[in-house]
């Protein structure tokens, strides 16, 4: 590889659209964009922010192989899964707005972090 060569990547946003949040991208446009990478394994997990017509912010993860390509099925809509604890008190945009998901492995694990 050319170490001034510099490569860019383009992925469809209908390809990192988890099956749940298909539904919407017939309303209108769907954005994806400012994502974590981390390396996992022989591949990658990426994390990265959706905006659909309706202007929420989510966060989706998927894998991808060694060469950067989304691994089919892999997309995850990992906002879905976000539970809040019961009884505390938090702004509404803490619950609706997810944005700029960062990704970072200690001891073992993956954890995801992001702004609201």
């Amino acid at each position: 590889m050319n170490p001034t060569a510099v490569e860019c990547i383009v992925f469809e946003a209908a390809g990192l659209l988890p099956d749940a949040w298909r539904s919407f991208s017939a309303q209108g446009p769907v954005r994806c964009f400012n994502p974590g990478l981390l390396r996992d394994g022989g591949g990658w997990i990426l994390a990265y922010r959706v905006v659909g017509p309706d202007g929420l912010r989510r966060i989706a993860l998927c894998r991808l192989d060694p060469a950067f390509r989304v691994v089919a099925g892999s997309a995850l809509p990992l906002t879905d899964r976000v539970r809040f604890r019961r009884g505390a008190a938090y702004p509404e945009v803490a619950t609706k707005w997810f944005a700029d998901p960062r990704l970072y492995r200690l001891g073992g694990r993956v954890f995801v972090y992001w702004n609201s």
